[in-house]
């Protein structure tokens, strides 16, 4: 019956929330892919003849794989968040008909490591085909028609994959279901609004709206100005000024709405009405949009790095492939050289 039950949930869980498990798909396909790169028959190739640009790609491979594991596990913590609070009633009804706490805890245990494994049993086999299939595209596009390509599954990618995905999601899983299941069964049968949180005096508010302001000001001149890149301990100090600042901003925000809903005057109902709710249902979930604009901030600086990467290494470095033999006077080496690499029926 329990089991059954867990099966049950989680399949719920995956119909009515399948764009977060699309997501979650697209994460384990794109870490295979990335992690996997070093491994691939092309990548090998290109080694030899341009080691420098493949070799530079490959070092930034751990620090990708740790921004994006960053960015996942807030996108795992605000979407399970999410469907957690919609289930508090259910979670409510399973303690007042007899369940223990710590059983309700293994029930979510037992959900998310099903729909952990269900996403990953998906997810790795694509992301391997998807992977061969890139590779053998590339040898298309480049001109590398001479490769034997050979069907090539990395363990370590694969391995690496797991962990990461599973860590995160373990993370966000303690975070969030110890602390539904150790609520009380009234509070969790029970709808609070946003409203009813212990609020704060308006000048703390204020106070908090413009510290955050001043930090991220100084934040994005340290950045501007060339501060920040002087050394790994400056650029901490912007990283945690912009961190910071963006918290203080959104957390004080309110005091701004507030003051424009209170300016609006009685002749623009309508127009009050719209702060009010803008500071009842958005301004009172403030870390999460200070989050999310630290996310996309993230996400446009990894895009702008890499178009920029790009655009330089595209117009000051040719691609060129270099097939000279140290020994063009004797023959013989060369064709040794040739069925050493298997390529003894390519060239004649």
């Amino acid at each position: 019956m329990f089991f059954d039950l867990i099966s049950r949930n989680s399949r719920r869980s995956r119909k009515e929330n399948g764009l977060f498990f699309a997501s979650l798909l697209i994460s384990v396909i794109a870490f295979y892919i990335i992690l996997s790169l070093s491994q691939q028959d092309v990548i090998k190739f290109l080694m030899k003849m341009e080691s420098d640009a493949i070799s530079r790609l490959l070092r930034m491979i751990p620090l990708f794989y740790g921004m994006t594991l960053l960015i996942l596990f807030f996108l795992i913590y605000f979407a399970s968040k999410y469907q957690l609070e919609r289930r508090r009633h259910e979670f409510g009804v399973y303690l007042m008909l007899g369940m223990r706490r710590s059983r309700l805890f293994f029930l979510l245990l037992g959900e998310d490591i099903r729909n952990s494994a269900f996403v990953l049993a998906i997810g790795l086999p694509a992301a391997v085909l998807l992977s061969e299939l890139i590779s053998l595209i590339t040898a298309r596009l480049t001109g590398l028609g001479i490769i034997g390509h050979r069907l090539n599954i990395s363990l370590t990618a694969i391995l690496w994959t797991a962990i990461g995905f599973a860590l995160i999601k373990l993370a966000a899983f303690m975070i969030l279901s110890g602390r539904i299941a150790g609520e009380e069964i009234g509070s969790l049968l029970t709808e609070a609004p946003d409203g009813t949180k212990k609020q704060l005096p308006s000048a703390v508010y204020a106070l908090a709206l413009l510290a955050g302001a001043a930090l991220l000001a100084a934040a994005y001149t340290m950045a501007i100005c060339g501060f920040s890149w002087n050394n790994v301990a400056h650029m901490g100090i912007t990283l945690l000024s912009g961190f910071l600042g963006t918290l203080l901003y959104f957390f004080g925000l309110r005091s701004f709405l507030g003051l424009l809903a209170g300016r609006a005057g009685r002749e623009k109902k309508l127009h009050t009405f719209t702060f009010r709710q803008l500071q009842e249902n958005v301004i009172h979930r403030s870390h999460a949009l200070a989050i999310s604009s630290l996310l996309i901030l993230a996400a446009l600086c990894c895009f702008g790095t890499g178009v920029a990467v790009a655009l330089v290494y595209g117009d000051s470095e040719q691609h060129v492939l270099d097939y000279t033999f140290p020994c063009p006077d004797n023959p013989s080496v060369i064709r040794e050289q040739l069925s050493a690499a298997g390529f003894s029926d390519t060239f004649g």
